[in-house]
């Protein structure tokens, strides 16, 4: 399955606290970045971000905005080398 209707099943299956996320030890942090311009009253023009952002801190941060499309969804606490963390192989 492909489109929106496939990204809202995994999302589903791989919702915030769930069996899967608890095994591999994920914070179960689900993220919601949006690509988005603002107005930029110096220069008199909307300017696309060079990032990603949750609503919030665009709200926060910008007076006029435009979100640009639908939302990256990310898993997980955001870090990384988890695989240094466990030790050797055995074998």
């Amino acid at each position: 399955m492909h489109g929106p209707a496939a990204r809202d099943r995994v999302v589903h299956i791989r919702a915030a606290g769930s069996r899967h996320e608890r095994l591999r030890g994920y914070d179960a942090a689900v993220l919601e970045l949006y690509a988005f311009s603002y107005f930029d009253e110096r220069r008199g023009r909307w300017v696309r971000a060079r990032y990603r952002a949750t609503l919030e801190e665009i709200a926060a941060r910008y007076a006029r905005y435009r979100i640009a499309g639908a939302p990256e969804i990310r898993h997980g606490s955001g870090a990384t080398a988890g695989h240094l963390a466990r030790g050797p192989s055995a074998r």
